[in-house]
Parts: structure tokens; sequence; C-alpha cells
């Protein structure tokens, strides 16, 4: 049912025809336009539609309507639909004209009415599709539906919305149908629905766009209409339909309405009030001693903090970022909300006309047509009381600047410093913030202003002969010993004089004064010292510092190097016959760039230089790189390369498939994940140093690694600041690692390898590839997979290959993945994936490996077991079902007896562990195709002072046994080395783990046997 009454024929057709669409069988729906303007236009034109739409109907009650005319309109209709061939349905649904619904509306709705029989109506958010850039009149109702609704749906106390709700027809008659004594029907109807033990369901999807006024007018008249309503809704609680209800169940129908409208009243004075207070020079915030200022300040931090604390609350309940501040339409709509109230507390207030009819309106919308924006201020201004608001702005200014003028400040500058008289009447803090930075700086701001505006420093002990104690004598007498004996100094009493009264105490302080432990509290809780200027003065100092500190390593190194100038040279994949090189090079004077190579002094190879190719022109479209690759090199060889820009360096191409490297006998690489300069932090090292880098460089010598498999976060974008969403944002954290000091020593002869995780888009992405995903792979592409090994297919972002006595495929977890809710973890249709890099990645386990291939490595850029128990749901703990046919897979390469293990390498935990997978203990699988996970991070950030980790015996059929577990360092990377033992019939692993520098824990493992037959004969030769 489409209720209408007299809007532009356009807007009501553009509804109609949506609603004739949607994706739902003809023959099991209507749609009905229930008119009240009786317009002979929309009459014929759904005469015309008819012939399209069969189940489309048109109908009008008559000459005399009500003033309650849509909720009357509806009755009308669910009457009306009797009379039609075939009878009332059992479901009913109703549209406002102006909201066009999507094609899946209905079958998004009615299923939750046939899987709840007790369920009355669905009802679904309001979104608009006509806002202008901004919002500035904030007319999105974002706040209610996505956030007000959704938490009332959990409580199980959801209100109907209005328009595209589905009802069942039995649970409207149930009620007598749509009330029709109140303004607000869909609050009435929500609430006689509950009364009646039927439950509204809330579908939070966005399944209708509609259309907000249009202009300034006809938007507060809607706002008007609304407050109107919300509060003649209030009556509910006399309802006699309620009457077997409670008394405070009946109240709880008010709560809403009164939550609503109660503050408007306030809003609309205390613009006034704030302009009284101004002119007349008193305080918005009064206090009788320093101690109070101090304390106050405190309070109103706590309070700040508190009101974050609800949000951060309120948006993990319902997984959405909420709004901090309060929409501003509740204060510039509060005048006009007085008004409605007032106008329906009159005699005849169930009869009033808003201000500013259509009329007004239409002046508005001919003053923009007409291109001047005077004009169209005043028409606002003049035509529908914005004059108020002006008036207000301007009063506002004028009293800022008498209470700005030096001589009012002069009376009281002899008790309250000028900042302190300005924190009371100007600028009492109240600074929003989103994240934790923000929070420090308003904690910060507020703790040196209380320490600095109030006189703590020049203030003495109680007890003290002088200054303000002794001038107060009258108020209250200096500290004494009473009775006839001497009593200790912790038993020090203070005597107060109150209007002629004593009032006696210990005091709380003096022992703390007289022991000295007034410096320990001083100096660990920032309070000023009641004794010691100078302790006082070095807490200040500290605090400062700190925040300094805060300062410094949010800011410096992102706005005072941002390595636009740097050139560099790294070395990506290398075979054993090609290599990647990436070359960037900003300055335009050294284009064209030529790149030449040539064997290494020693490597028995032509050292005459060969062209490997020249780029003539670099732009910013690559942020000034490019890429070479050289092939048709010799395995196993040293090569230098050099470009004309002076940059030069080597590499080493790797052994062919199945062969190890001949002067050590075995084969090594690193991994890890996780790089944030400067961390841990300080303040005397350089801006863009990373630590752990310094700890890598020190073993590549002796570790000889291939390469190195970073495992994703080679950048954080998003601690501890973000400082935008665009490519060259990412770009420049991007450089600034490549512009680190500590670079060149762990990429000079160490190609690196790359996967990519969240914190190189956003924590926890699981949007595939909705903004900022295409930003933030811009540069990953350019930096990263440009020089990775060739994608699995075109243009994915995952990759596979083999080098050595090993093959890997490298994930990408992130592109491809489901949302992390709602579906739960072992949902059949959840991915972690997608379809094909799945198929891909079930081929590289089954495919056949060349001969002397003994391991297949399986790379993840977050962990494969569960038993990390901290926000598992970003990894594949909460994909349960796809990691179950990964790792079947996985335990059938042991079952086919080709002698090959499987191993998975992950990071991102900021922790180490190592989890082993056994099959199922009655399955066909032997114990030897048991799987290992080693995953290591951070290689140079924090690691979590919680335990997060931890084995749950019986779980699961899946069991994932803790095999170490090192959660400590700031600085972790492994190295694996892979080694021939038995002849070359299977191979060994041993996994080095390096904390902080120190090589801490070292762990072997063997190949399953490489024979055939069942599982119990390749365990006896395994074990």
């Amino acid at each position: 049912m489409i209720a209408c009454c007299g809007e532009p024929v356009d807007v009501d057709l553009d509804t109609i025809k949506a609603a004739c669409v949607i994706d739902y069988p003809r023959d099991k729906f209507r749609v009905i336009v229930l008119d009240d303007g009786q317009s002979k236009t929309i009459e014929d034109e759904i005469g015309k539609l008819r012939k399209l739409y069969p189940n489309l109907f048109y109908s009008a009650r008559g000459a005399h309507v009500t003033k309650h005319s849509k909720a009357a309109n509806i009755n009308h209709g669910i009457r009306y639909v009797e009379s039609l061939e075939g009878g009332p349905s059992a479901f009913c649904a109703v549209l406002d004209v102006d909201m066009i619904v999507m094609p899946h509306w209905l079958r998004s709705t009615i299923p939750h009415l046939l899987q709840e029989p007790n369920l009355a109506m669905t009802s679904i958010p309001q979104y608009f599709y006509n806002i202008r850039n901004g919002d500035p009149l904030d007319q999105s109702i974002d706040d209610i539906c996505d956030m007000t609704i959704v938490l009332q749906d959990m409580l199980r106390s959801a209100l109907c919305t209005g328009s595209g709700w589905v009802a069942r027809r039995e649970a409207i008659q149930d009620i007598g149908g749509i009330p029709t004594e109140y303004i607000q029907e869909d609050v009435a109807t929500s609430a006689l629905l509950h009364a009646k033990g039927w439950e509204v369901a809330y579908v939070w999807e966005p399944l209708q766009w509609g259309l907000v006024p249009n202009t300034f007018v006809d938007h507060v008249k809607q706002w008007k209409r609304w407050t109107s309503g919300l509060l003649s809704s209030i009556s509910l609680v006399k309802d006699p339909r309620l009457a077997h209800l409670g008394t405070g169940d009946r109240l709880a129908h008010a709560v809403p309405a009164l939550a609503l409208t109660s503050p408007v009243f306030t809003l609309t004075c205390s613009p006034l009030l704030v302009i009284a207070i101004l002119v007349s020079g008193r305080p918005f915030v009064h206090w009788n001693s320093p101690q109070q200022f101090h304390h106050i300040l405190l309070l109103s931090t706590l309070q700040l903090l508190t009101t974050w604390i609800s949000g951060f609350l309120a948006s993990m309940v319902i997984d959405r970022t909420t709004p901090f501040w309060p929409s501003h339409r509740h204060l510039y709509l509060a005048p006009y909300k007085s008004m409605a109230i007032l106008e329906l507390a009159l005699p005849a207030g169930s009869n009033f006309a808003s201000t500013g009819g259509s009329k007004d309106g239409t002046r508005e919308v001919e003053a923009r047509a007409s291109g001047s924006r005077i004009r169209m201020l005043k028409t606002v201004i003049c035509n529908y009381g914005a004059w108020l608001h002006l008036s207000v702005i301007l009063c506002l200014l004028w009293a800022i600047g008498a209470s700005l003028r030096i001589s009012s400040f002069a009376a009281e500058l002899n008790n309250q410093t000028l900042v302190e008289r300005m924190l009371a009447r100007l600028a009492w803090p109240q600074i929003p913030g989103h994240q934790l930075p923000p929070i420090i700086y308003t904690a910060a701001l507020i703790y040196v202003t209380s320490f600095i505006v109030v006189p703590i420093l020049n203030r003495r002990p109680a007890g003290a002969k002088t200054g303000r104690v002794e001038d107060e004598k009258s108020d209250l007498q200096p500290v004494r010993s009473n009775g006839a004996r001497k009593k200790s100094k912790s038993e020090t009493t203070i005597e107060v004089k109150i209007n002629g009264r004593v009032y006696k105490s210990k005091d709380p302080h003096m022992n703390w004064i007289e022991n000295g432990q007034h410096v320990l509290r001083t100096l660990l809780l920032g309070l000023p010292s009641p004794k010691s200027n100078l302790w006082s003065l070095l807490t200040l100092s500290i605090n400062v510092l700190l925040v300094l500190g805060v300062l410094d390593v949010v800011y410096r190194g992102p706005m005072f190097y941002q390595s636009y100038d740097i050139s560099f040279v790294r070395v990506g994949f290398v075979s054993d016959t090609s290599a990647k090189i990436l070359v960037r090079e900003p300055n335009v004077t050294q284009v064209p760039i030529y790149f030449s190579y040539r064997g290494a002094p020693g490597s028995g190879v032509d050292d005459a230089w060969k062209s490997a190719g020249q780029v003539y022109w670099l732009s910013k479209e690559t942020d000034f790189t490019t890429t070479f690759t050289i092939k048709q090199l010799r395995p196993l060889t040293s090569y230098q390369y050099a470009v004309s820009n002076n940059q030069t360096g080597f590499f080493t191409t790797g052994p062919p498939a199945g062969q190890m490297v001949p002067s050590r006998r075995k084969f090594a690489f690193l991994t890890s994940s996780c790089i944030k300069p400067r961390f841990p932090y300080n303040p005397f090292s350089h801006p863009l140093t990373i630590p752990g880098l310094k700890n890598l460089a020190k073993w590549i010598p002796e570790l000889h690694p291939s390469f190195m498999l970073f495992l994703g976060d080679f950048i954080y974008i998003d601690v501890p600041h973000r400082f935008g969403s665009d490519a060259e944002t990412y770009r420049r954290e991007y450089r600034q690692v490549y512009s680190s000091p500590d670079w060149p020593a762990v990429s000079e002869s160490l190609p690196w390898l790359h996967v990519i995780d969240d914190h190189e888009i956003a924590n926890d992405w699981d949007q595939r590839t909705a903004d900022p995903y295409p930003a933030a792979t811009d540069p990953w592409n350019i930096y990263h997979a440009s020089l990775n090994p060739p994608p699995v297919l075109p243009n994915a972002s995952y990759f596979q290959f083999t080098q050595g006595p090993a093959s890997f495929f490298l994930m990408d977890t992130r592109r491809y993945r489901s949302p992390e809710y709602p579906a739960l973890a072992r949902s059949p249709g959840k991915t972690m994936l997608g379809e094909a890099q799945l198929s891909s990645l079930l081929a590289f386990l089954k495919r056949d490996e060349p001969t002397g291939v003994k391991w297949k490595f399986v790379v993840s850029s977050i962990p494969f077991t569960r038993n990390w128990r901290l926000n598992s749901a970003d990894t594949w703990a909460n994909y349960l079902h796809e990691r179950r046919i990964i790792l079947e897979a996985m335990w059938d390469v042991g079952l086919r007896g080709d002698g090959i293990g499987v191993v998975v390498l992950s990071g991102d935990r900021h922790e180490f562990a190592a989890t082993a997978f056994p099959p199922p203990k009655d399955g066909k699988w032997p114990l030897s195709a048991t799987v290992h996970e080693f995953s290591t991070s951070p290689l140079s950030m924090f690691y979590l002072p919680v335990r997060s980790y931890w084995e749950v015996p019986g779980e699961d059929e899946v069991e994932e046994v803790c095999i170490k577990y090192a959660p400590d360092g700031n600085s972790k990377f492994g190295a694996v080395e892979l080694e021939e033992v038995m002849g070359g019939e299977q191979g060994l692993l041993r996994f080095r783990l390096f904390i902080d520098g120190v090589e801490s824990w070292d762990y072997v493992l063997m190949t399953p046997p490489a024979v055939g037959g069942g599982g119990r004969g390749k365990d006896a030769i395994w074990g």
C-alpha cells in the first residue's frame, strides 16, 4: 500500500513503478495506491500502468478526509483489499510515497515473518538520495536508523519506522487497525503491538531510499510534525489498550518521546542564557579555592572521557562507528520544536498548522532558482524565522567581545589570572577526538592548564604562618596539637572554624608531607607537591615532555620526512635464471635511466657490463619508479647491477628446483611481518629509524638467506594516526620505510617478497575492494607486487614459485574475503580466499613437484591456528569451513607418499607461536601428515602485554597443539633452513627464532616418508 496525498506526480510514479518491479513473484503481491488527494492525473496514470502491471490498483476514500490521513488511509487500504479478487493476504506492507524500495525488499523482510510466528512486523531504516553535499542542514537521520533503533532492536523493543514496514495482517487486526488518534501513528502502532505480546523486528539493511525536503521551510515543517507526533505519543500511558500493563511498562512507551522532546526548551533557551551570562560578567563555572578548580577540571575530563566510552561501547555493540557529538540539528531546530510543542498544548493544538507552508517553500525554491544567494538567505531569514538564529549569533559575538574587554578582567585579576578567567567564561574545554592521541592532547591541555592557572606553586601547606591561611584566619584556624600530651606527627589534627563552629579531623596529608612521601606521590601521579615547588615543577615537566614525545612520534616523521625526493634501488624476486629490480628516481635531470649488469668479480661469469634496458620517462603515476627484469642468468651465481643515477648493488640467483646451495648443502630464507618506524620510541633516534632492521642486519651474513618472506603490515597507515586515505598518503608511508637509515643494510643483498595485510589498507580489513582499497593498493602494487614472483592468474594478488627444495604459495587474505560478520565461522558460503584463489591453492597442494622438492610452504598474512583468542574474528578462526577444506588438502599431501611436508608461515599477531595440526585420530591420514605453522611477528613493533594464545584440548575434531609460544619481544624473525638427510629420501627443516637480535629457540621437522601404503605403515617409518 502506497499512501499519497497531493504530492508531485513524478514522485508518486517513481515510488509506484519501483514497487511494481520488485523481485518477487508477480502473482504473490498487489500494489495498491491509496490516494487521499483524489488526483485525476494519478488515477489516469495508474490506468495506463495496469496494462503492464495487472497487480496494480487504485483507491480513494472520497471527498471527506480526516486530519489523521495516513493512518486512516492505511486502514482504508486494509479494508479495501477484502473486495479484491482473491481477498486479503496474510501480510501487508506500507510505503511512503517518496520512498523507493530496493528490488529485494520483500525477499529480505518476509522470511523473518515466516520463521517467527510471534513476529508482527519488520521495519527497515530510512535513507535518502537527495541530501546535499556535506548535509548542511543535517537532514540525514542515520544516527536514529543506524544506532538508536538498532540498540532498541537488540533489546527486543524495535519501533516501526513509518515506511517500508511489512506486517502480519492478523497482528494489525489484533490492535484494531493502525491507531488514528495519534499524530505519530508508527510509534503508537509499535507500542500497541508490543502491548499485545507481538514482536517488532528491525531489518538493518538499506532497502529503501527517499527524499528529504528540498527547502529549509519544509524541512522545519517536517521536524515540527515529528516533534508534535512524538509528544502526543506520551498519552499512550493512559490508552485503555495498555491498561493491562503495569505502570512501568506503560511508562516505558513514553520514555523515548520524553527523551527526545525534553531537551528542546533547554536548547532553545541556552544560547540566550549564554549571552546573558557573558554580558553580566559572571562566570559559567564557579569555584571557591584552587583545589576546587583543579577538581572541576579533572571532573570535566572524566565527563568527556565517559562520553567517548559511551559512544565507543555503542559502536562495539552495533559494529558501526557512532558520532561523538550529538547532531547539530538538535540545536538549530530547537526553537521550531518548542513552537510545535506550544502549538500542541493550545486548546486547538491538535489542529495546528505549521508556519511557512507551501507558499514560503515555493518562495525559497524560486529564490534558489534565481541563483542569488542574497535573495535565498533573505527568504529564509525573513519568511521563516531564521532571523532568530542570525540575531543569536550576532548577540553572541557582541557578548564575547564585551566579556573580553580588558576592563572587565581588571577587578578580579588579583585572585584569578587572565587564562583562568577565560576558561571559566569563554572556553571551558570540551575537545572532541576519536583516537588515543586526541585524548592525550585533551587530558594534557586540561592538566597543564589546571597546573598553571591555579596558584598551586605559591600555595603553602596548612599551618603556615604566611600566605592565604593567615589572611583567612578568621575562617580557618592554624594546625595545632590537641590534648595535654604531645601527639605523634601522624596524629596531628586540624581545626576548621566555619560560622563559629569548630570542626576537628586528622590531616590526611601531614604524614605524606613530614615523611617525605609526597615526593613519590608527586612524581608518580603528577599531582602538585604540597611542600616543594621544585618537585611540582619536576612532575609538570615530566608530563609535558611525555606529551611532547607523543607529538614527536605522531607528527615529526610524517610531516618533516615525507621522503618525496628519495632515490633508491631494491631487488625483488630472484629466480635461478632471472631477477626483478625496482628503481625510483624523482630527479628529472637523471632521466633517461640506463640499467646494466655483469657477473660479480670472482663469480666465474663474464664481468663485461651488459645493458638490461633503459627508461626515458618516469612519472608521478608510478611514483617515479620503474622495474627492470634481467633474464637468461646462470643459477647460483652472483651478479652486480648498476644504474645511471649512481646506484649499484649485488644479487645472487637461486638454485634450480630441487637443488640445494652446493657450498652449504642447505637452502635458507627469512620470515617475519609488521614494521613501524621508531618503535620502541627513542626521542634521540632518527624519526624513520626501525630498530628491528638492525637486529635483522646483524644475522644476514651468518644465515645466508636467499630472500625475506615479509608477511604483511609493511606500513601502519592508521597507527597511531591516519593522515589521509588517498594514494599519496599511502605512498608516503612506503617511501618512509625505504628512507629509513636502517633499510639499506637489510636490502642491499637480500631480496624481499611480500603479501598484503590489513594495516596496509585499514585495520581488520574485510571489505574487499571498497574504498580505501584502491588507494591503498596503488603503492603496494608499485613497490611490492611488481617485484613479487609471477601471480597465479593475471591481475591476481596471490603468487606461487618454486626455488631449491621448496614450493611456495603466497595467499592474499584481504582482497577476496567475506565480511567477518554476520556469517558464522563454519558457514559454507564464508570465504577467506575467494573461489579462484582457493582453487589455485588446492591445485598447488595437489600437484606433483619436481624431484628434490621436499616442502610446500603456504604463506598467510594472518594466523592459520585459532589458538589466538584475542580478535580471532580477523584470523582463520572465523573461516573454519574453508580452513578445514585446506587442512584436508594439506593432509592429503602426506597421505600420497611423495615425501613432501607442508608448512604454514604466518604473521600479524605481534607474537610468536609454533602450532601442529595433526590429522584426526581415526581418519585416513597418517600422523606423519601433520601440518605445522610458524607464526612470527613483529619485525619491529610492540608486543602484546597480555597473553592471547592458548590451546583448548578437545575443542574440535581438529587438534591444534602448541609447540612453542613466545609472546615477548619487540623484534622477532624466523630463519627457515632446509637440508637433505637419509641420502636425499627425506628433507629436514630447522626453524630458528630470533627475538630482539638473539637466537632464542629452534625446532626440527622431518618430511613424511616417501613410501606408499596406508597410514600405519607410513607412521612406522616416520616415527
